[in-house]
């Protein structure tokens, strides 16, 4: 694991975007952290209870009648269930509440057998959307449930946890000041938010829209990363590593931009390639978009430059 650190943290008088967006973040995690912390109760009651189970069993039955629609292996899944397997049951319940079909047919699907167990289903389906549906990360994130015009800006500045928070906003102080300082301020946060929202049109396209909002500001600080990684891709940046544990020394070593750049992006395909979308967890491809929108303005950025140098170069001769 290594974790940049360029040239430290900035002056809020040199990188003024760059905190305002840090504050921003913070002021939004702050101002919804209790009914966070009330809604995470009470979602992590319903899952304590048997319609968990139930609900396992009923979702196998829509995986099983549209089989066209769903991988192999939760076909393989859905399979177990129906074969009584319980353990596969409660798996498969907690995997109903990311599928956007089964959320928007599943309360009134003709369910077969016992009808007690889907009566008693469905009263607590509705307790749990409701409770859902009220927390902040599904009224800002943005999912294939929930995509108005304000979710693709507003799912930038919702965290799922303070360390997820704490997390992006090393990368956006450290990144986005050296960004800021290239760009503009203007041109900075006209780039943040353009990246953000084309990092969530990028995860839609590659991955199979899902129930699970996406939060999180990582789509569009990949972008920064990606920026800096081609307009200062030699340059010598310090970076902060676990190699410590081999050598104090190894702390915080100096390498090149693009070094960490291919590590950070290799993690990110390794993790696409590897998680199953509909899991949830890390939104890999968000990442990658965010990525290569950072790569393409880079490139810009610097043959803009070399433009103008050459035209410099041209006109002073003559």
């Amino acid at each position: 694991m290594i974790l940049p650190y360029y040239g430290g943290f900035p002056k809020i008088t040199k990188s003024p975007v760059t905190w305002a967006l840090v504050l921003v973040n913070v002021a939004m995690l702050i101002a919804s952290y209790n009914f966070q912390l009330f809604s995470n109760h009470e979602l992590e009651e319903f899952y304590k209870k048997e319609f968990v189970e139930i609900q396992g069993k009923l979702y196998a039955q829509v995986i099983t009648d549209n089989p066209k629609m769903y991988s192999p292996l939760q076909i393989s899944m859905a399979q177990k269930v129906l074969g009584g397997d319980r353990s596969s049951s409660v798996q498969l319940g907690q995997l109903a509440m990311a599928d956007e079909l089964f959320n928007r047919i599943g309360y009134n699907y003709s369910y077969k057998g016992d009808q007690v167990a889907v009566e008693y289903w469905k009263r607590n389906f509705s307790n749990f959307k409701n409770v859902k549906d009220q927390h902040p990360n599904f009224k800002y994130g943005i999912s294939s449930s929930q995509h108005e015009w304000y979710n693709w800006i507003s799912y930038m500045f919702i965290h799922a946890g303070i360390s997820h928070l704490v997390g992006n906003m090393w990368f956006l102080l450290v990144v986005g000041a050296v960004v800021e300082r290239l760009l503009g301020g203007i041109g900075f946060l006209a780039f943040y938010l353009v990246s953000g929202v084309s990092a969530a049109l990028f995860y839609f396209m590659f991955s199979p829209m899902s129930a699970i909002p996406l939060v999180g500001a990582s789509g569009a600080i990949s972008s920064l990363v990606g920026f800096y990684s081609v307009v200062k891709w030699n340059r010598k940046v310090r970076f902060f590593t676990m190699f410590f544990m081999f050598r104090w020394k190894y702390l915080m070593v100096g390498l090149p931009a693009w070094v960490g750049f291919v590590y950070w992006l290799g993690l990110d395909f390794t993790g696409y390639f590897s998680q199953a979308d509909y899991m949830g967890g890390v939104a890999h491809a968000a990442h990658l978009g965010g990525v290569t929108i950072g790569v393409l303005m880079g490139i810009f950025f610097r043959w803009r430059k070399a433009l103008a140098h050459g035209i410099f170069r041209y006109h002073s001769r003559v």
